[in-house]
């Protein structure tokens, strides 16, 4: 998080910038008049007299950058479930869960007791730092009609996605899943898949050919090997449209692998 979006966020505490500052400034013992008194009115730090010139003592400046790093955590800490109460909130009105950038590295339960009352439509996970959603997120937001668990840690989703019923679509790009979860191509609705920018290699055909609904694939930026981006490509656009792409050459390759264009002749 740049420190221009931490002063742009709205906070009962002093200003995030001001703490990083002030501890920058305290560690090279340069310090203003107005920022010692700010200092000094947080509740974490001992009311010490300020001295009449301004300047700190060096035990006071110890002090200081002691415990600065702390506040500064737990006042971001705290602007982050901030924002996600709020976000809650919000959700309980247009029934959209945004909690996309909110710093979680897991799902707050907590978030279930906000929301248990309302019948949410569409839940955006994004941009988090998540390695595993919990099993009782599917079964919890039960009529979820869009999933984005975009930006995250995943390798791996949880088998009871196979019961939201009502999802039409879940993006799962920019994580890092090895493999296809098998799970995605079992959700009865789903129209709509990306699994753009993972790790994915070998993709097993019948897998994505046997899911129920599936409109539309988007497997760009994988390193998928030859024969699966051939297999992926052969699939007719009017069953399925795959977004894929061509895999660059490397030294192994063989001399006459070429790829056709779409809709050419060979």
């Amino acid at each position: 998080m740049k420190v221009t979006d931490l002063v742009r966020c709205d906070t009962n505490q002093d200003s995030v910038y001001e703490l990083f500052f002030l501890y920058h400034s305290l560690e090279n013992k340069s310090v203003s008049k107005k920022q010692i008194k700010k200092v000094y009115h947080l509740p974490s730090i001992p009311q010490t007299a300020i001295p009449g010139s301004f300047e700190l003592q060096p035990e006071e400046t110890a002090m200081m950058c002691e415990v600065l790093p702390q506040m500064i955590g737990v006042a971001m800490a705290g602007k982050a479930v901030t924002k996600v109460v709020r976000r809650c909130h919000t959700a309980k009105e247009d029934r959209n869960l945004n909690l996309s950038e909110c710093q979680l590295m897991s799902f707050p339960d907590a978030v279930y007791h906000l929301m248990r009352n309302t019948v949410l439509i569409s839940c955006d996970l994004s941009s988090n730092d998540f390695r595993k959603i919990p099993p009782q997120l599917p079964v919890k937001f039960f009529n979820i009609c869009e999933l984005n668990l975009s930006n995250n840690r995943l390798s791996t989703i949880p088998e009871e996605l196979k019961d939201l019923k009502e999802l039409q679509r879940l993006d799962l790009s920019h994580n890092d899943f090895m493999e296809l979860p098998k799970v995605a191509f079992k959700i009865p609705h789903l129209t709509f898949l990306s699994l753009k920018h993972n790790f994915i290699v070998d993709v097993d055909i019948s897998k994505v050919q046997a899911a129920p609904s599936l409109k539309e694939l988007n497997m760009e930026d994988n390193p998928l090997t030859k024969t699966s981006y051939i297999q992926l490509r052969a699939i007719p656009s009017d069953k399925l449209l795959v977004h894929v792409t061509e895999p660059k050459p490397s030294d192994d390759d063989d001399d006459d692998f070429i790829v056709n264009p779409p809709n050419s002749s060979v």
